[in-house]
């Protein structure tokens, strides 16, 4: 588990009763000998677009959706606002990454202690976006934003276990491994910063009853 905040969340905690969540999404990826199969599947990201805000409900918290998957060719604020600034969420955090990458190894030595102990990391100089979606905080009533999805992988055993150990390993190699990656990013429009970066991983299929809980428990994080 990576969670990472900005040091502005423990000030406004209070505040952040509505989040715009920018289309949710749901893609698979079937890992397999010789090649790598991606799909983004429609069912199940109407479903998560639905736990999200039924999730969000129970613990206080307002979530507006803007899904893709019910989009018309008039739906203008989308293409205008959303999209522009899902890709400038998502530029920080790739942006920002590099950056400390580059800081003599301190970010990769950050990240995995604090995967091995999930504890919560305070940015000294959080991500920021451009201030030209400032005014997307009165136009939708208020100035957080949100870029959250599953990533759902499935991949074959090794066939050298098969060989060590006869029994588990020809088990094993009957059944597909799975992991499944959830993120939870947040920004505030009005002062361009990111204030809440997730991810999680557990070593299980993206089933609705293991998603669901990972995704109130971080609802519950941001406003703990």
């Amino acid at each position: 588990m990576l969670l990472e905040k900005n040091q502005q969340l423990d000030n406004h905690k209070e505040s952040i009763k509505k989040i715009v969540s920018l289309s949710p999404e749901f893609s698979k990826y079937k890992i397999g000998r010789e090649e790598l199969t991606i799909s983004y599947s429609e069912k199940f990201g109407k479903r998560l677009s639905h736990n999200i805000k039924k999730i969000g409900k129970k613990t206080g918290l307002e979530i507006v959706i803007f899904d893709d998957h019910e989009l018309s060719a008039g739906d203008v604020d989308y293409f205008n606002d959303i999209i522009r600034l899902k890709n400038a969420i998502r530029s920080a955090i790739s942006l920002q990454s590099v950056v400390e990458s580059k800081q003599k190894g301190k970010f990769f030595k950050r990240r995995f202690s604090t995967i091995a102990k999930p504890k919560v990391v305070v940015w000294e100089e959080a991500p920021v976006i451009s201030s030209e979606f400032s005014y997307m905080a009165e136009k939708y009533g208020t100035p957080y934003f949100s870029v959250q999805g599953v990533i759902a992988l499935k991949y074959p055993n090794s066939l050298a276990i098969s060989w060590l150990i006869p029994p588990l390993g020809l088990l094993s190699e009957m059944q597909n491994r799975h992991a499944t990656y959830y993120y939870n990013i947040v920004v505030n429009v009005e002062t361009t910063e990111v204030i809440y970066r997730e991810f999680r991983i557990m070593y299980n299929n993206a089933r609705q009853s293991n998603i669901d809980p990972i995704i109130y428990d971080s609802f519950k994080m941001l406003r703990k």
